[in-house]
């Protein structure tokens, strides 16, 4: 299934979420946010969150129409897919104007595409890496 979000190609992809946190490596998790500090004094990231999992990928995709530059392919999980799908409401124009209902994003649309947008696309800058984004399950429901 293909679709696009925010003008990127995304797919939904079977095999995700990646990376599933067990109760070690929560433990981990907590210990490493906890010394974040110390390890920023090192020029170390603490990575993950607690149950943080990665719902959602770039990828690169060569164009050959633009010369070998790189366009992003969005791919996201089961889950996020269903999250990104309860994000949106329908509006309708005022009254006495005629016109098409119209959707927007919901509060919890708005955070998705905000976590993807800060996440993903905003760091990645096509330059053909691979960008994991992380989402906890609480995250994905509204």
């Amino acid at each position: 299934m293909s679709t696009q979000v925010m003008g990127m190609r995304t797919v939904v992809d079977a095999d995700l979420p990646l990376h599933v946190p067990t109760d070690a490596d929560n433990a981990r998790r907590i210990v490493r946010w906890g010394l974040r500090r110390h390890l920023a004094s090192w020029a170390e990231a603490p990575g993950l969150k607690v149950d943080e999992a990665i719902h959602a990928y770039i990828a690169p995709e060569p164009l050959a129409d633009r010369g070998g530059r790189y366009k992003g392919v969005l791919h996201v999980s089961p889950d996020l897919y269903a999250a990104l799908r309860r994000g949106w409401e329908t509006r309708w124009p005022p009254l006495g104007v005629h016109g098409e209902p119209y959707l927007v994003p919901n509060r919890h649309g708005e955070h998705l595409l905000d976590r993807i947008h800060r996440d993903g696309i905003r760091e990645w800058d096509f330059y053909g890496r691979t960008v994991e984004i992380p989402f906890t399950p609480k995250e994905l429901r509204p």
